[in-house]
Parts: structure tokens; C-alpha cells; sequence
């Protein structure tokens, strides 16, 4: 099993937080090491930090990223047959790439006029960007 839900209410406890964003009005993607697919950042909220700091320091220690602005989406929750996670997800513009982190996991970063055909979680993304393009 494999589902992604968008929550019209907040979580008890967030666990990830996801990042659309664009650069110059252009998709901003990151690949990781050892894949060949692209994605957003994102990753996990740390103890004591808020989903937002979460994203504003993942697109950092991802992707180099400064921030210009960022606001909310949708909350999310995501099930596997191993895992139930809760997730923030936020719309981020970019002000400023700068090169990668030296602990970076990703191995590039990439600007795109339309999202690559090849993406790491294809359904997330779309379910997410849909519920976006609605508001």
C-alpha cells in the first residue's frame, strides 16, 4: 500500500515537511546521490523546530537555497505498509542558490520551464501541486 492524502486540518504531530519551489519562476529540483530521479526538497522536522523552520533549513542544507518568501499548502499524511507519516507541505520562491553544502545528499540541482517525466515521488508531488493550483 501506497497513499497520499491531503488533510483539510492539522496534525496532532508533523513529521516531514515538502518544499515546491521555483527560481526565477522555474521549478527548482534537486537529485540525490545515487539516483537517477528528481525531487523537491524536504525531509524530516527536527525536535523543538516549527514545519516552516524545517523547510527553510532543509532548502538550505539540501540545495544551497535562500528563501525569498514561503507560505503553506496543505498538511498530508502519507501510509505505507511501513509507515504512517504526517507532512507540511509549503511553496517556496527562491532569492538566492548558492553552491552545495559540503554534507549535501544531493548530487545536483536543476531549474526546469516543466517538471521532469522522471520524479522520486511522482504521486506526492502531483496530489500536492493539484491541491496548489486550486487555491
Amino acid at each position: 500500500m501506497n497513499k497520499i492524502e491531503i488533510l483539510r486540518n492539522c496534525p496532532k504531530k508533523l513529521d516531514v515537511a515538502i518544499i515546491i519551489s521555483k527560481y526565477k519562476n522555474q521549478w527548482l529540483m534537486c537529485r540525490k546521490k545515487f539516483r537517477d530521479t528528481w525531487e523537491f526538497s524536504g525531509g524530516h522536522i527536527e525536535t523543538g523546530e516549527t514545519a516552516t523552520q524545517a523547510a527553510i533549513r532543509e532548502l538550505y542544507e539540501e540545495i544551497g537555497a535562500t528563501v525569498k518568501t514561503i507560505r503553506h499548502i496543505c498538511y498530508f499524511v502519507h501510509t505505507t505498509d511501513k509507515f504512517t507519516k504526517y507532512g507540511e507541505a509549503f511553496f517556496a520562491e527562491i532569492d538566492l542558490i548558492d553552491s552545495l553544502p559540503p554534507n549535501s545528499e544531493m548530487e545536483e540541482v536543476k531549474i526546469f520551464d516543466k517538471l521532469p517525466t522522471n520524479l522520486s515521488y511522482e504521486e506526492t508531488y502531483r496530489k500536492i501541486l493539484s491541491f496548489f493550483n486550486k487555491q
